[in-house]
Formats: structure tokens, sequence, C-alpha cells
């Protein structure tokens, strides 16, 4: 019974998703509506006392839940018909393929990307790493504006030299910033050693910044230099859910998926 209420807690959390537009609440005298408060009263009481459920302590009446499949099938087979179920970054095979998710990453850090939210992703990833590190730190000063005052480019796999490659470039009047993406792989030999010098001198009085983005923070680098900064999957999962609303539009969809996806990472 336990395993059967998580697997039932795991389809509630998905169907969360599903556009409202076919769903209106249950009437109060509906079976369903003592279904879904009885499962809410255990969700609370697992979390309160941190214990499993005693299975004789569930009041759960399966035929509610059977009466509600059959009422959500309409709404399920409307949803798929909308495409509501789609998941882009699935199709196109993202994966833990570091290519792959740094091209999506430099999209949606690009201030001219099509996503329409100019600045403010990569803005509030530089918000989100810096409220981090003073929290484990001393105060610091962040090596970027936290503010971005004017565009910048962005560029994918550019070579600052002939033997070193970078797999994102954010380059503009205010700042330049390296991004290197890693998902399985480890840093290479020196390679944010050779990425703090080249991003000075590229820079030359511009504020810059070397961003190591992996799924592991605390992993030991080539270089501590003060604008090397560490970043995690899940700290660009934030960034994104912090920045997106509970609107089921196309462009807030795309960015829940990846974070979704990146998250997982």
């Amino acid at each position: 019974m336990i395993e059967q209420l998580r697997s039932l807690e795991r389809f509630l959390s998905a169907f969360h998703h599903l556009s409202p537009r076919e769903l209106s609440p249950p009437n109060p005298t509906h079976p369903l509506a003592h279904f879904i408060a009885e499962f809410s009263r255990l969700r609370q009481t697992a979390a309160d006392t941190k214990q499993s459920i005693d299975a004789n302590q569930i009041f759960l009446r399966p035929e509610s839940l059977t009466d509600f499949l059959q009422q959500l099938r309409p709404s399920i087979d409307a949803a798929t018909r909308r495409g509501d179920f789609v998941n882009v970054w699935t199709i196109a095979g993202l994966q833990r393929d570091e290519t792959r998710n740094a091209r999506v990453l430099s999209w949606l850090l690009d201030c001219d990307g099509s996503h329409g939210q100019g600045k403010l992703i990569f803005e509030s990833l530089l918000r989100r790493l810096t409220n981090i590190a003073s929290a484990t730190t001393a105060p610091i000063v962040s090596p970027l504006p936290s503010h971005i005052e004017r565009p910048y480019t962005t560029r994918t796999e550019i070579y600052p030299d002939s033997e070193n490659r970078v797999d994102i470039e954010l380059d503009g009047p205010d700042f330049l910033a390296f991004v290197e993406v890693k998902i399985d792989a480890p840093e290479g030999q020196d390679q944010i050693k050779r990425y703090v010098k080249l991003a000075r001198d590229k820079a030359e009085n511009r504020p810059c910044a070397v961003l190591f983005l992996s799924r592991d923070r605390d992993q030991q680098l080539s270089c501590n230099d003060d604008i090397v900064i560490r970043a995690t999957w899940v700290d660009v999962a934030m960034a994104i859910t912090d920045l997106i609303s509970e609107s089921d539009d196309l462009i807030s969809t795309l960015l829940r998926q990846f974070a979704d996806h990146v998250n997982q990472l």
C-alpha cells in the first residue's frame, strides 16, 4: 500500500502540470473530495513525523480513485492532442551530452536569445551564485557586475588561441565571462588555470570571470583565482525557476522543462 501511495504521489505531481482548462474543482460531496483530503492528510503526517505510515491508518476508498481516473481520461486525451506532454529537450536527446546541453545553456544566457528574457537569466544565475558564496564564506566581491547595463554577445566553442577551446563566451563592453561546461568529465589538465590567464588577457581592464559549471561545486580545480566561479547544474535550474511563473505559455514551459532536466544531471 505504501508503494502504491508513492506511485500515486508521482502521478499527482505530474498531473499538477496539466492544463486546468478542462478540469474543475470537485464538489465537496464527491467521493474524489474525500480521496484527495485523505491523501493530503497522509502526506502531511509523513512529513511531520518523518516516519513510515501504518497501513492500518489508511482510509482511502479505491473506488474514489477509479472514478477520478475515469473522469480524467478525456482531459488527458485532450492535453495529449494539444501537446501538453511534449518535452522538446527529451526529443532533442540532450541527456548528459555536454555539447548539446552547453548549446541550450548558451541560448538561455544570450541577452538576444529568442526566449525573450534578455539578460535576466544570466543575472539571476549571478545573484544565486553570489548568495551561495556569501552564505558559506566571508562576504565577497563578485568578479562580475550584478547588473548588466549594456548588451553583450554570446558564442559557443570559441578559441581564444590556437590550443584552447572555451565552451561558452559572454563578451560585452562591461565584462567578459568564460563558461566551462562539465557533466561527467573532470577538468582537463590545468584547464581552469589556462582559462584564467586567457580571460585576463582578453578582458584587459574589464571585469572578467571563469565560470566552472559541473555537478560538484567542491571538486579540486587547477586554479582558485578570485575570478573563478564554481557553479552546479542545480544552480542553473534554480536560477531559471526564480524567474518563471506558473504560466503554461510556451516559453515558461520550455524553461521549466530545461530546469527539470538539468536539475537531474
